[in-house]
């Protein structure tokens, strides 16, 4: 281009500049403020697994438990736990941000001190089939399809507080007729 004044190309080089910057702002995206639809979540908190089976590993070994959440069982995990050592019942107490709108799968997994790791358990929380905004309770652990007698005790909210634990107490009331005739 042929500029007339050195003031004018300065002027028309800076706008530009300008020009390309706005166009990668776009293209990027606008992270403030964007209005982009905001992907639901849910918070959850693993609290322990209890029952597990101590599958390959004898007292004076190291044992390393933790649970990894994803969409697949062992597939790409969207979280993953600290490592417990050398217990049977783990106590997590772990809080995840994750997507409200898949079923989560929830994998417990044994490691070794090498590092090598074997599934002991899954199970999944599906809030979306069951309708369900929440929960508070324990998902049954599962291997290979069956389950194993092991639990894992979570609860999930979506807003800024947990659902209250179901209680295992309850008020039975029969009604006895005879008592009522004497």
């Amino acid at each position: 281009q042929v500029f007339s004044s050195p003031k004018l190309r300065v002027h028309i080089q800076a706008r530009q500049r300008l020009n390309k910057r706005n166009s990668n702002h776009q293209a990027m995206g606008n992270k403030c403020g964007s209005s982009a639809p905001q992907e639901p979540k849910i918070t959850v908190c693993v609290q322990s697994a209890q029952n597990l089976p101590g599958t390959d590993w004898f007292p004076g070994t190291d044992r390393f438990l933790y649970f990894g959440v994803g969409a697949d069982v062992g597939g790409e995990e969207l979280f993953k736990s600290q490592q417990k050592k050398n217990v049977v019942d783990p106590v997590w107490n772990e809080e995840c941000e994750l997507p409200s709108d898949t079923p989560l799968k929830f994998t417990v997994f044994q490691a070794d001190a090498d590092g090598k790791a074997d599934i002991i358990g899954c199970a999944t929380l599906d809030l979306p089939a069951l309708g369900a905004t929440e929960f508070n309770g324990e998902l049954p652990l599962e291997m290979e399809g069956n389950p194993s007698g092991s639990v894992l005790t979570l609860k999930a909210k979506s807003g800024d507080t947990y659902p209250t634990e179901q209680g295992s107490e309850f008020k039975v009331s029969i009604d006895n007729p005879k008592k009522k005739a004497l």
